[in-house]
């Protein structure tokens, strides 16, 4: 009788399920092979326009969320800006039509007054073209009123307009980090899109290794996870800088080696944890509250 090799597998992974579900009884971690650290949040900033660059921040300056990372010389832009906001700002021209509205509509009302006051109704004051002409006044005096609040509207628009042109000159950081290269400098002109700075968000770090196949099994994301980095000195032991964090990620496939892939992520505010630290890692099978990088006390 012939077995399929998919259910030759299946029966494998099963097989492993079992065992692994035997071992998570007799087991509290599981270990990660080779972890090394590595920042995951970065970007390098670019602008969406050519320019001069008149603001730059420093290699090593730590930058805000939403804090201005690159301005480009704009004097143009803000003029044109001003000029806009005080041409959406005028009223002026809708009062104006507004009055002539109420004067042409007094003088229409005035003449039709007049002829109803007349003591002959087959003599009027004023012949019907005149009163024609009159009430066709007034209604354009309307339509002056209502093109005004038009061209008032497209100046508004153009004062939005002028807005965000002159915002197109800025980019502001999407998180908070630190600039790490700084490749184009002040008054230097740039290309749109042409890379500028680049700013990485040390505040979380992720750490990456492999755990067995077997291991892999009793493995969920969520679970806690404990790390130690070692940071050799000059002189006596390297120093431990350890920090729990959140397992985040376990790989669908298995490599080569038959290992499989994990990472977590680790609070670093405190920015002791660097990128490309080894140290040790492990996962723990039970639950655990998470801590920030800390350095361990000395031996």
């Amino acid at each position: 009788m012939r077995i399929s090799t998919a259910l030759v597998a299946a029966i494998g992974m099963s097989c492993l399920a079992i065992e692994a579900a035997r071992a998570q009884d007799q087991v509290s971690r599981i270990d990660v092979e080779d972890p090394i650290t590595k920042f995951t949040e970065l970007a390098t900033f670019s602008t969406e326009r050519g320019g001069i660059l008149e603001q730059v921040p420093a290699e090593g300056d730590r930058l805000a969320a939403d804090e201005l990372v690159i301005r480009l010389k704009s004097d143009a832009a803000r003029a044109a800006l001003k000029v806009a906001e005080q041409r959406a700002m005028n009223e002026g021209e809708i009062l104006v039509a507004e009055k002539a509205s109420e004067s042409a509509w007094l003088e229409y009302r005035a003449a039709v007054e007049a002829n109803r006051l007349s003591p002959d109704p087959n003599d009027p004051a004023y012949p019907e073209t005149h009163i024609a002409r009159l009430k066709l006044a007034a209604e354009s005096a309307d339509a002056q009123v209502v093109q005004a609040k038009e061209q008032r509207r497209d100046f508004e628009l153009q004062r939005d307009q002028a807005k965000t042109e002159l915002e197109s000159y800025e980019v502001k950081s999407r998180f908070g980090g630190f600039v790490t290269r700084l490749l184009r400098h002040q008054g230097e002109g740039v290309q749109q899109g042409e890379p500028i700075v680049e700013v990485v968000n040390t505040s979380v770090i992720r750490v990456e290794g492999h755990v067995k196949v077997a291991d892999a099994y009793l493995l969920r994301t969520g679970m806690k996870v404990h790390v130690a980095a070692e940071v050799p000195q000059e002189e006596g032991d390297p120093k431990i800088i350890e920090a729990d964090g959140v397992l985040g990620y376990i790989d669908i496939r298995v490599k080569t080696f038959e290992d499989v892939k994990v990472w977590a992520e680790i609070r670093n505010e405190s920015g002791l944890l660097k990128e490309g630290m080894e140290g040790s890692m492990y996962v723990l099978l039970k639950d655990a509250e998470p801590t920030a990088a800390k350095e361990s006390p000395p031996n």
